[in-house]
């Protein structure tokens, strides 16, 4: 387990792998390349039969039978002894070895590349043979004409040229030995690409580019969400990245990332809404102005008309304001006060616990004119907000006053998990979500995230126009974000590739989705699946 662990919390980041299809084996390149072999000199056929040393050793050899016999008095019958019969009979068995070897060097020359026939062997062995035995006889006149008949054929074939005998054998034995090296070295080369491609990994990591600060990813069922941010979010821990997750969703996506990071010894920081811990660290250096915003937003993030969104959002803002003027400015901003201060509008009386003190609550009462009170529609305004802040002064606890440096996460922490209570009812729970993502939105804004990757869980729960401005802000963040949708709807769709930012899809089982993003990525590319594991 531990070693699984290790891996999945490893680098490269990444959001998971990939099968890469090995290469096809290469054969050895000097396949192409065989050796040559030597280009030898040519020589007449007959020097190369040994007919020229044939005919030479033919007419000493008839010299030197006829100058022996005629000394030993064989012509003129003058042979006496058994010692000059024995002379005579040597003289005449070398002249007879002579005109054996020469008759062999003619039969070479004369049958070239024949094969070996038994008509051949005859003639091989058969007329040499009675060549030698008619020599034995008469020496004195078989070589001469033996050596007169090579002459002229030396002459008449001096033309047919073939390829030196021993260059030949040379030339031959260079390319034996040249053909064994070149093959033994096809043979190093491809056992060596064999053994490249045993090891190759065919399953690649698929990285994660932070150079696309925001990342959409849409579809996928919820067991799909847990295994791309467990894998993503480990890959990235691995990396020693620090990873923020806003939890909009209804799925418990982050548990088995969680766990893992703390089974790892990884730091790990995981607060759910309504708490006072997540929400303090979330208001943390929170003015007047900035909080007017965020309420405002959640307030009104269910109006889909933008120009009657607009006017309320600028009313209410307006109003909340002009309230929180009346408070000290050295005191904290929270909801708590802002809320108390709302009912000193409304002249509410409060108790000896209200966070805002009596000359906080004086300049309240006379905040608005009467005429405001009675014809501007002010105090149902001011009614209304106030109710509305009762579902988040749960949020107020570590709330701390500006300027004392807290900010979401800390130091040591590298995997902060801030979510929604899955058990709160759907009205609040929808309150919360656009309450949560606003306050990101405000530290995205502000570039005050303490964080390499922000990841918001559950997109598809904001409208629009709060989405295109996180990404618009996060263009010009210092650390990447991801958006996980769970639906291609319409905000959806009109927000895939919204500047510049990188798509991702998983499985989408509604076909119209899965068709906007099969045009949206383009319908001419094919994936083609040759076998499963």
């Amino acid at each position: 387990m531990e070693d699984e662990v290790a891996a999945l919390l490893s680098p490269p980041a990444r959001w998971g792998y990939e099968y890469v299809e090995p290469p096809s084996f290469t054969p050895s390149p000097e396949r192409e390349h065989p050796p040559r072999r030597e280009q030898v000199r040519l020589i007449p056929r007959a020097q190369a039969a040994g007919l020229w040393e044939a005919t030479g050793l033919v007419a000493g050899g008839a010299v030197f039978a006829i100058v022996l016999d005629a000394s030993l008095g064989f012509f003129s019958g003058g042979v006496h002894g058994a010692l000059a019969t024995i002379a005579i009979v040597a003289v005449h068995t070398i002249a007879a070895a002579i005109a054996f070897l020469a008759a062999r060097a003619w039969f070479r020359a004369a049958q070239g590349g024949s094969g070996a026939t038994a008509s051949a062997a005859v003639r091989r062995w058969g007329i040499p043979g009675l060549n030698a035995a008619a020599t034995f006889v008469a020496p004195y006149l078989v070589l001469p004409v033996e050596a007169i008949r090579g002459l002229r054929r030396i002459g008449r074939e001096r033309g047919d040229l073939v390829p030196h005998p021993g260059d030949t054998r040379r030339a031959e034995e260079a390319y034996t030995e040249a053909t064994a090296a070149w093959q033994q070295r096809i043979a190093q080369f491809e056992q060596a690409e064999r053994r490249r491609l045993a090891t190759r990994p065919i399953w690649r990591p698929v990285p994660f580019a932070r150079d696309a600060r925001v990342t959409c990813v849409f579809g996928g069922p919820p067991l799909a969400w847990t295994a791309a941010l467990t894998t993503l979010g480990g890959s990235l821990l691995g990396s020693n990245a620090r990873v923020l997750i806003g939890d909009l969703s209804r799925r418990l996506t982050a548990d088995v990332l969680a766990g893992l990071a703390r089974a790892a010894g990884v730091p790990v920081a995981a607060s759910v809404l309504p708490s006072r811990a997540a929400g303090g660290d979330l208001l943390a250096e929170i003015d007047w102005p900035e909080l007017s915003s965020v309420l405002v937003e959640v307030l009104h993030s269910a109006q889909r008309d933008l120009d009657v969104s607009r006017r309320e959002r600028q009313d209410d803002r307006s109003v909340i304001r002009e309230v929180s003027a009346c408070l000290d400015p050295r005191a904290p901003v929270s909801i708590a006060r802002l809320r108390a201060a709302l009912l000193a509008v409304q002249e509410v009386p409060l108790d000896g616990t209200a966070p805002i003190a009596p000359a906080e609550h004086d300049r309240l009462r006379s905040v608005f004119n009467e005429v405001q009170r009675t014809h501007g529609g002010v105090l149902e305004r001011v009614i209304r907000i106030e109710r509305a802040l009762r579902d988040f002064e749960l949020l107020d606890g570590a709330a701390s006053a500006p300027g004392d440096g807290s900010s979401i996460g800390d130091g040591e922490t590298r995997l902060r998990v801030i979510g929604i209570d899955k058990r709160v009812d759907e009205l609040e729970n929808d309150r919360l979500v656009d309450l949560l993502f606003q306050l990101l939105l405000r530290r995205v804004r502000a570039d005050s995230v303490q964080a390499d990757v922000l990841v918001v869980l559950g997109a598809d729960r904001i409208r629009r126009e709060a989405l295109e401005a996180l990404i618009d802000h996060a263009g010009h963040s210092s650390f990447a974000v991801v958006l996980m949708f769970e639906h291609l709807r319409q905000d959806a769709i009109e927000l895939i590739g919204a500047g510049g930012a990188a798509a991702a899809f998983m499985v989408l089982g509604n076909h119209r989705e899965a068709r906007e993003a099969s045009e949206f990525i383009g319908s001419e590319y094919k994936w083609v699946e040759t076998a499963h594991t």
